[in-house]
């Protein structure tokens, strides 16, 4: 028993205090969201707060959860052996949150995918492999009631698998289609692609610490059973898709503060050769989808003209030396970057 206490409550124990931390910073990213974002979509702002509102719900229920088995029930050798409702309660959670997290990307990518087999392909994979693990979870939650017995849990080692599994590529596709999507949206301007391998630095980064822990969590299991390394890590992970989506969102504030803290992330150019002309691009962050294109003029040779440093006023004469102007989309298939923060 002393084996079992050890590897199945200490665990939990520390793995409810490091969701309990992560549950501080979601709470923390909450704050500082609906401060700096109050124009969001309705929508938005209920996939934020439906997120808040399960972890929450969890939260409670894990500390619940352990009070009654490391202190109303200390000592009672036949109850500490047995599974109850809100110890299991943390997978049917994870689920809904990774679910709804991955449901948001998946639209985000089906909406900035230029080619339509691209976009009907990748986002459907990435639904597909949601469902999965959803359905899968709460399979795998149900048959755990069943048992009862912690010791019997290795006979659904298939279900969490496949669970944990179908999330852990589900969020290594998105972030990999992420990524694809903002390279090659890349104009030639040093300024822009700056922003763009930012943005997709948070994709990646956010995508890589869902999928590492649920690998985690996944190799352990299907390794030792139900013990340590699994418990430990599985608790906090729900929390850590609403997080990896509040910081995804909280990118756009902290791409634009970067140019004097506001919202419309500004470029142009300075004073050029007289055979020049300039560039001007004005990205902006803004949940209104369609309401940005960007102006790129280019030399004689048809070479776009790169930035030199930003809000300087140019010289309106440097159009008379011969140089085209073109105005064009940075976009993905005709959605333009202001679009990557609308949807």
């Amino acid at each position: 028993m002393a084996s079992s206490l050890d590897t199945i409550f200490g665990s939990a124990l520390v793995g409810i205090m490091i969701a309990a931390m992560v549950y501080g910073i979601l709470v923390s990213q909450l704050f500082v969201y609906f401060r700096r974002f109050p124009d969001d979509p309705n929508w938005m702002k209920a996939l934020v707060a439906g997120l808040w509102a399960v972890l929450s719900f969890l939260l409670a229920t894990n500390i619940h959860m352990i009070y009654v088995y490391l202190i109303k029930d200390w000592g009672n050798t036949q109850k500490l052996a047995y599974a109850t409702w809100d110890w299991l309660l943390y997978v049917a959670c994870t689920s809904v949150a990774s679910t709804g997290v991955q449901m948001f990307f998946a639209r985000r990518i089906f909406i900035l995918s230029r080619h339509w087999i691209f976009r009907w392909v990748t986002s459907g994979i990435v639904v597909i492999l949601s469902l999965i693990q959803f359905v899968v979870g709460f399979y795998a939650m149900a048959e755990c009631y069943r048992l009862k017995k912690f010791l019997t849990f290795s006979k659904v080692t298939w279900a969490v698998d496949v669970w944990l599994g179908c999330g852990s590529a589900c969020d290594i596709l998105i972030a990999c289609v992420m990524c694809y999507l903002l390279h090659t949206s890349r104009t030639g301007v040093k300024r822009t692609n700056k922003l763009i391998n930012k943005l997709m630095a948070y994709a990646v980064q956010t995508g890589a610490i869902t999928s590492i822990v649920e690998i985690i969590c996944l190799a352990s299991f299907t390794g030792d059973g139900f013990h340590y390394g699994h418990i430990m890590v599985v608790f906090p992970l729900g929390g850590l898709y609403a997080t990896s989506l509040l910081a995804n969102l909280l990118a756009r504030q902290s791409v634009s503060t970067n140019n004097g803290g506001r919202n419309l992330f500004e470029l142009s150019s300075g004073a050029r050769p007289s055979n020049q002309a300039v560039v001007e691009s004005t990205i902006k962050f803004s949940p209104s989808p369609f309401a940005t294109t960007t102006t790129v003029i280019h030399d004689d040779t048809g070479k776009p003209i790169d930035l030199v440093s930003p809000r300087q006023t140019h010289n309106p004469n440097l159009l008379s030396s011969g140089g085209r102007m073109t105005s064009s989309d940075q976009s993905f298939g005709g959605t333009t970057m202001a679009d990557y923060d609308a949807v």
